[in-house]
């Protein structure tokens, strides 16, 4: 890190001091430099206001964010580091592969699904998250198999909760704070153990425009923090919002437009969905194919997810392994139907490249050999024009999803999207119900009722502009810079954040901090 940043660190005032009692409010570390400094201010107001120590947890070797950390206050950090740590905890290593052996012979007679669904340690669900770590780079989604590497994220993740129950059993834990609830790393694996021994785990939600605080539970996990039925906060809010039929058609254009700042949907993906302003009718669209628009009763969008993404990250209840096999099962499903009165247009998701995603779905379709009722939607062609042109949308848990309905096209989807249960949506919960919906798609009438309509806007205003959170004042220090610091973009950042909490009086006096007080 550069000359700025050791700057801060050294005129940083400290928000955090010991107190004589044995109670822990404990930091899992994520190694990025705006989370640290959320969660470490989140900290100090439990340190003020609970009388908690503050220990670290960080399996990061980053000297800086230590650095960082200890410029607030704090003294303890705990190092985390999986191979450091080995030669300390021989025997819970030991035991880690005893148990991943055991785990072999089960998971032999067992498959996939199973293993996703089921495979627990110690009473904690934790097969999902194996899951997703395998899958999530080589594209190993596309044929995940039970290798030598998925074997050794098993027994890392069983070594890393024996650390995890073991140091928990030794401290006097009151809080754990987390940054991130996906894949099998610590922050996931505290708040499934933490859940489990009723301790309060808490989360800061942040941007650059907006700062919320998070506290888990199990239901937040199975259906996803944003899923607003299971949330009753979350239908509190929705119910209270006022805002007229007017209000709500003017943000759903400017929102397609990317003319408005998001909080759920990232701005990005939006550019990335409507590249233009080219606006085509679906007699055009089908002339592109040379199809003929006499032959098709309905035109029905399918909208695949990015595959890599962590597919349980927004709910560990999905109907299908994962992204891809909810893409290829979907697909058979549609050739062994053969309805050739409906035409399916398959989009991939306008960030998968993004992910190294490329062509994935391209080669898919190609080895199938497809009909001339089944086309690969042009890159050129926005969501704003498939909205129009398409009768409804297929997405397992898609925000496009949403845009139909508050358009007046009830879209099909599965596995608890954050609007689902408001029947505005065609929900499936099994794949036998899903797969009967695709089968009598020609049969059902996606015509939303102007009630629907307008809920449906209503949910996508919320969703954009409210946090799932408690929300919090913002950070006069942090604000329109966090993002950059995260990313570790320039040291001239640090620079900027130095000048701030000097002219703003330090971070005892911010905003953000004196509002967490009051909020804890």
């Amino acid at each position: 890190m550069n000359k700025n940043f050791l700057r801060f660190t050294k005129i940083n005032k400290k928000i955090i001091f010991e107190k004589k009692n044995k109670k822990i409010a404990l930091i899992i570390d994520r190694g990025r430099m705006g989370s640290a400094i959320y969660s470490t201010l989140l900290s100090g107001s439990l340190n003020k206001k609970y009388n908690c120590n503050i220990n670290v947890y960080t399996s990061n070797n980053n000297s800086d964010i230590i650095k960082l950390y200890k410029s607030f206050g704090i003294k303890k950090i705990i190092s985390s580091s999986f191979f450091s740590s080995l030669l300390k905890n021989f025997f819970s290593l030991i035991n880690s592969i005893l148990i991943t052996l055991l785990s072999i012979k089960i998971f032999f007679f067992k498959n996939f699904e199973w293993f996703i669904k089921n495979f627990k340690y110690e009473g904690i669900l934790i097969g999902d998250l194996i899951y997703d770590t395998y899958i999530r780079k080589k594209h190993r989604f596309i044929n995940p198999k039970k290798d030598i590497y998925f074997l050794f994220i098993i027994c890392a993740t069983i070594y890393k909760i024996n650390k995890i129950l073991s140091f928990l059993n030794k401290k006097k834990i009151k809080f754990i704070i987390v940054s991130t609830n996906t894949f099998a790393n610590y922050d996931s694996l505290f708040i499934r153990i933490g859940l489990k021994k009723k301790i309060n785990v808490l989360e800061m939600l942040h941007s650059n425009d907006y700062v919320g605080i998070l506290k888990y539970n199990n239901k937040k996990l199975k259906y996803g923090i944003r899923n607003i039925k299971n949330d009753e906060n979350q239908k509190k809010l929705l119910f209270k919002l006022k805002k007229n039929t007017n209000y709500l058609n003017k943000f759903y254009k400017k929102r397609l437009n990317n003319k408005v700042q998001l909080k759920y949907t990232n701005n990005f993906d939006i550019k990335h969905a409507n590249p233009n302003n080219l606006i085509i009718s679906k007699n055009q669209f089908l002339k592109k194919f040379n199809l003929e628009s006499e032959k098709f009763r309905k035109l029905v969008l399918f909208a695949p997810h990015a595959f890599s993404d962590a597919p349980h990250g927004a709910g560990y209840d999905l109907i299908f392994n994962d992204f891809y096999t909810f893409f290829t099962e979907t697909c058979n499903q549609i050739i062994k139907n053969n309805n050739n009165q409906i035409l399916w247009i398959i989009r991939p998701h306008p960030s998968s490249d993004l992910y190294g995603e490329e062509n994935i779905i391209e080669n898919y379709l190609i080895k199938k050999n497809l009909e001339k009722n089944i086309v690969l939607c042009p890159k050129y062609i926005s969501t704003r024009n498939l909205i129009e042109i398409c009768d409804t949308v297929i997405t397992c848990k898609g925000t496009i999803g949403l845009e139909f309905a508050a358009f007046g096209k009830k879209p099909i989807t599965c596995s608890y999207p954050p609007y689902s249960g408001f029947k505005i949506s065609e929900d499936a919960t099994s794949k036998k119900k899903f797969f009967k919906i695709i089968n009598n798609i020609n049969l059902n009438n996606f015509k939303l009722p102007d009630r629907k309509k307008i809920l449906a806007q209503k949910i996508l205003y919320f969703l954009e502009t409210e946090l799932s959170a408690k929300k919090l004042k913002q950070s006069k220090n942090l604000k329109d810079i966090l993002i950059n610091i995260n990313q570790n973009k320039s040291d001239s950042y640090w620079k900027e954040l130095r000048h701030r909490i000097i002219k703003n009086r330090w971070f005892i006096n911010d905003n953000l901090y004196k509002s967490l007080i009051k909020i804890i």
